[in-house]
């Protein structure tokens, strides 16, 4: 969960980005969700490495994250191993997927 969490100051600050994520707007898809409190990132837990309802929940909440970007914003995604299982939204019956 690193990864999602570590790209403000990489991307923000040693790339001179600084204030890039003013509004506070980023979401992080992980297979373990920590019991730390994050202000200004969401947090989801999806399943791994067969996607379930948790999967679904973190497909739907990244769908309405992107829909509500405006022309400007700069949208960047981290995607490591096992992003494929723990967040999905699919088009065919969760169960055909998982088997």
């Amino acid at each position: 969960m690193s990864l999602g969490l570590d790209w403000e100051s990489s991307l923000c600050n040693d790339l001179g980005f600084g204030g890039l994520n003013r509004t506070g707007r980023s979401l992080v898809v992980t297979k373990h969700a920590s019991l730390l409190d994050f202000e200004r990132v969401a947090v989801i837990e999806g399943n791994h490495p067969v996607p379930g309802m948790g999967s679904v929940d973190a497909g739907n909440a990244a769908l309405k994250f992107i829909s509500q970007l405006m022309p400007d914003d700069l949208l960047v995604c981290l995607i490591s191993g096992g992003g494929s299982a723990l967040m999905t939204a699919p088009r065919i019956p969760l169960e055909d997927l998982q088997s």
